[in-house]
């Protein structure tokens, strides 16, 4: 009898154990998959794919520098071509030999790691790798990044309990990392989802189980009490953790497949606690992702909108359009700024871009669209404006032209004057290709017209 006593409050105990190492991991698996999802939306930034089509070396690696600030918690970070050789400047992307050849092997099999490798180099701390593959419009490449274990010890450190041990093995039985003394009572491993590794975790008895196993014949009645009260105790516990348990998974689940962060009502202070973590941290990602995702539309030197904003605000534009309302567009670029580089030096060129971007924000409205194309190329966006309104602010842009301009002096006495060509058309109901098209045009119009005029003036 008091063995049945015994199996019963043990089969508590150990599902209990259970339930926390399926969330646990569960957590992992999150938090792995939300890196995973942050490298593919990086990776349709058109002006990233542009630099890689390009194959220009510096650009190259100057955007690895730009990309793994996004990520502090980055070991190293490469682009790849279809036959694993490093992009770039090989030197300065800080991408071990190892997780080169682990690349080499992904790309044979053209799949995605099945499990995230492990690498614990002497010269670096010891991390696992994430790659995403993405396409240009001639050849496939691919993104590495190596994600410090940290990330693993964090989770463990705050979804953990402190008495517990925790053991996260990878392919043959090697250790990953661990959290706390091997050697408990109780003991369960489940696999990590979306992953070969997996989770171990041990935890001590009940010191009520050590009572058990050596009962006196006086304490029969005593037991036989017991045992009745714990299969009671049992039941309503167990129904308690399994609707903590699917509210949880819910949870975990609204925020892996919707980004959609909700609370749910839980009645156990553990359960509680642990939502609250799985919230606080789930939140730190959002920002995250929000704020990568504003990143990814910005210009990273004029810190207006880029190119890759401007497409998907061409979409609403033309809805706007359609709708019956007025917007032109103003396609500018910068005349003789090749002469700037040239001469001056980029850093010269540089600081005129963005103080030219600087003077053509405060001179549209909030409500307006200010975009960098490229180079130095602009697009202007006035919403509910005819043509007749934006040739008054074309009018007023001109005039502060010569101030921008007289900050440098150097700029003012090179051979051929730095201006601006302006092309202005109203949008219709056309293609956002043949609107873009009809303002390059008019831009080009435009610097012709002023090349004619200062020729006139010089044979005059």
């Amino acid at each position: 009898m008091m063995s049945y006593v015994f199996d019963a409050y043990e089969e508590k105990q150990n599902a209990d154990l259970n339930i926390h190492a399926v969330t646990l991991s569960k957590v992992l698996s999150l938090q792995i998959e939300i890196k995973q999802s942050v490298l593919k939306e990086l990776l349709k930034d058109k002006s990233l794919i542009n630099t890689i089509e390009i194959l220009d070396k510096t650009d190259i690696t100057n955007k690895t520098s730009y990309v793994r600030n996004l990520f502090p918690d980055t070991v190293g970070l490469a682009f790849f071509d279809d036959k694993g050789v490093i992009l770039g400047d090989s030197k300065k992307q800080k991408v071990l030999f190892l997780c080169q050849q682990d690349m080499k092997k992904h790309i044979s099999k053209i799949s995605e790691f099945q499990s995230p490798p492990i690498h614990r180099p002497p010269e670096k701390p010891p991390h696992f790798d994430l790659t995403s593959p993405f396409t240009s419009n001639s050849s496939q490449y691919y993104l590495l990044v190596s994600f410090n274990l940290n990330i693993l010890d964090n989770v463990l450190k705050t979804f953990g309990e402190p008495d517990y041990y925790y053991q996260i093995i990878g392919d043959e039985n090697s250790t990953i990392t661990e959290k706390g003394k091997a050697g408990k009572s109780l003991y369960t491993q489940v696999v990590i989802p979306n992953t070969q590794w997996l989770l171990k975790v041990e935890a001590p008895a009940s010191d009520f189980l050590d009572i058990l196993k050596y009962p006196k014949r006086y304490f029969v009645f005593i037991f036989l009490f017991l045992f009745i009260s714990a299969l009671i105790i049992s039941k309503i516990v167990n129904k308690y953790i399994r609707v903590e348990l699917e509210g949880l998974s819910s949870i975990i689940s609204r925020i892996e497949h919707n980004n959609e962060i909700t609370r749910y009502s839980v009645k156990l202070s553990d359960f509680d606690k642990l939502q609250k973590n799985i919230l606080n941290q789930a939140r730190e990602l959002q920002k995250s992702r929000q704020e990568l995702a504003q990143l990814t539309n910005l210009d990273p030197l004029t810190s207006i909108n880029n190119r890759r904003s401007m497409d998907l605000d061409l979409i609403k534009y033309q809805a706007l359009v359609e709708s019956g309302s007025a917007i032109c567009l103003a396609m500018i670029d910068l005349n003789n700024f090749k002469l700037v580089n040239d001469k001056l030096g980029h850093q010269v060129g540089d600081r005129l871009l963005i103080d030219f971007a600087s003077t053509l924000k405060k001179s549209i409205r909030d409500s307006d669209g200010l975009y960098r194309l490229g180079g130095d190329e602009f697009l202007v966006a006035l919403i509910n404006c005819n043509l007749e309104q934006t040739q008054k602010w074309k009018k007023q842009l001109l005039k502060e032209i010569p101030t921008l301009l007289g900050t440098n002096k150097a700029i003012n006495q090179l051979e051929r004057p730095v201006g601006i060509s302006v092309g202005i058309v109203m949008c219709g109901n056309e293609t956002i290709e043949q609107m873009l098209e009809r303002a390059d045009k008019a831009m080009y119009c435009d610097k012709q017209k002023q090349k004619l005029a200062n020729s006139l003036q010089v044979c005059s």
